[in-house]
């Protein structure tokens, strides 16, 4: 009997000897889904196969951490805008009977510290107008949003991710109008923005349609996940209808409760993305099926920095 190799079982030793060497081969993802650039293996629509990688990984935990980010400057804006509707409630009876813009700004440059019409940054400009600290806030966290999404779309092959993707883009619109240039299309990029975040709060709700650990996981894991994509499509509901009110209530700049509702939904983002990174670091990864290892997600990121160190 011809004792040669065939190129089927070479190929399959040389597999085994890679994955001896410390590139650990994870087994095919379960069918429920979860987090697909790390757990699947099997085939792709054009045959090829889907291996996870470190830069997956790190991937994985840069589109958490932005997230993150983003949520804390959104918390950061909130109490902005609580700050200023109480300051507006003190206003003097002359500021408030004005029939010019010109007064009640003037006024609000010279003596309000609680709002974003006065804190620009020196010699910064965009469009011809000033740049507030606030927009800056509200540009780099909307930023956040748009390369998450981007990046769970390129790790992750679904389009799904594309509605925080382009939540991100109209946040960065938004953004760029809000000082002085055009506060009422400010707003309408605002709405545009919340409602592809409350889509994209929709998806996350369905663990095989997101970035989520893998149906396998254990029952609390799952639970506080639940928990999380519940927190994240709370607050984005609560964005909605006070970005409508921001839209067509030419009254809600004063409100001060709406401005509470507004915060607490910015605390749920948070409360979302923390239990996702909670999540990553601590849950232990379960590899599939056919005798599979299980491997923490955090010793991912450990070797992939351990990687970059060593190739210098």
């Amino acid at each position: 009997m011809d004792d040669t190799p065939t190129a089927e079982a070479a190929q399959d030793g040389h597999e085994r000897t890679t994955a001896n060497e410390g590139d650990e081969e994870l087994g095919p993802a379960p069918i429920a889904g979860g987090i697909k650039m790390l757990a699947s293996t099997g085939p792709d629509a054009d045959g090829s196969k889907q291996n996870p990688s470190r830069l997956h990984v790190c991937m994985d935990f840069t589109s958490i951490f932005l997230f993150l980010v983003g949520s804390t400057f959104y918390m950061v804006l909130s109490v902005e805008d609580y700050k200023y509707a109480k300051e507006l409630l003190s206003l003097p009876t002359y500021v408030m009977t004005a029939d010019d813009d010109a007064t009640f700004y003037s006024y609000i440059a010279e003596n309000d510290d609680h709002n974003y019409e006065d804190d620009y940054v020196p010699g910064m400009q965009m469009n011809g107008a000033p740049v507030s600290t606030y927009q800056i806030f509200f540009l780099v966290g909307s930023l956040c949003f748009a390369i998450a999404g981007m990046l769970d779309i390129i790790n992750e092959r679904d389009l799904w991710h594309s509605f925080r993707l382009l939540a991100g883009v109209f946040g960065v619109a938004s953004a760029v109008y809000i000082s002085g240039i055009d506060f009422h299309l400010s707003n309408i990029f605002n709405l545009v923005s919340v409602h592809f975040y409350l889509l994209d709060s929709l998806t996350m709700l369905r663990h095989d349609r997101c970035c989520a650990v893998t149906m396998e996981s254990g029952k609390w894991t799952k639970r506080y996940l639940l928990f999380g994509d519940l927190a994240y499509f709370s607050g984005s509901v609560i964005d909605v209808v006070c970005a409508y009110l921001w839209v067509f209530d030419n009254t809600s700049d004063w409100d001060v409760t709406l401005t509470i509702f507004e915060n607490f939904g910015s605390a749920l983002w948070i409360i979302c993305a923390l239990i996702y990174m909670w999540a990553f670091f601590k849950g232990d990864f379960e590899a599939g099926e056919n005798g599979a290892r299980t491997r923490r997600l955090s010793s991912l990121v450990i070797d992939s920095v351990r990687g970059l160190n060593s190739s210098r």
